[in-house]
């Protein structure tokens, strides 16, 4: 059975992500991994899969040609924490300096009990081959056209949250969290930032490494000392 195959595959735990970061709930859609061509890959690369555009699984590359995913499900029809059954299944990577979608470089194995069709199902199973040569020659997304503080998921969060941003081209990027009060709470960036597609998280805390209340707070992008952009986020806990 696929259940059998799939607990026999020689997968091992990997660390945790840190850019792409989904939400676990309580089921999932289990996709089997195979790199065609892991030597094109660095340790620590990123996989994910997305729901819309919203992040539902993603691995750590470690060095093994066979991982697996676990992408998760929407708590309820009402909630936007995870895929719904028949959404399509989006793939996405990461080499620690850009996003990149995976198009081309995925076909799904036919094998039974697997679906091959693309689409997320609740309790599902999905065997992908994934070959990043392709990759290596084009960039799927190109560069940005602008720059842009595109915002944060998930928003209200706790304690997590990835803040993405773009830049059309190199620049000197600071990234800082503010309370209501205008006082400075954290600095997620400051440093020269090559072009491209960029996201960070914060983990809630501030500078003083101690974990901030619940509340609003406002991050802001200043690139080459414009700011370029500000938007608000919601700490729940």
């Amino acid at each position: 059975s696929s259940r059998t195959l799939a607990s026999a595959m020689d997968v091992s735990p990997t660390q945790e992500p840190n850019h792409f970061m989904p939400t676990k709930t309580l089921s999932y859609h289990l996709i089997n991994i195979h790199w065609a061509d892991p030597d094109g890959m660095n340790d620590g690369d990123e996989v994910a899969v997305f729901s819309n555009d919203i992040c539902v699984g993603s691995v750590v590359f470690d060095g093994n040609n066979l991982q697996q995913i676990l992408a998760w499900e929407a708590t309820n029809s009402q909630t936007d924490d995870g895929f719904h059954s028949g959404e399509s299944i989006r793939f996405a990577y990461w080499d620690g300096s850009e996003e990149k979608e995976l198009n081309s470089e995925i076909s799904y194995v036919d094998f039974d009990g697997w679906g091959s069709d693309g689409i997320f199902q609740s309790g599902g199973m999905s065997g992908v081959n994934v070959s990043m040569t392709t990759l290596a020659s084009s960039d799927g997304l190109g560069l940005p056209e602008k720059i842009q503080l595109v915002g944060n998921f998930p928003n209200p969060f706790n304690p997590y949250t990835t803040i993405k941003y773009e830049l059309p081209h190199d620049a000197e990027v600071s990234l800082v969290v503010y309370n209501l009060l205008g006082e400075v709470v954290q600095v997620l960036v400051s440093s020269d930032i090559p072009s491209g597609r960029h996201s960070i998280v914060w983990n809630g805390e501030s500078i003083s490494n101690s974990a901030v209340p619940s509340g609003i707070y406002i991050y802001q992008l200043t690139v080459d000392g414009v700011v370029s952009g500000s938007k608000k986020m919601v700490l729940v806990k």
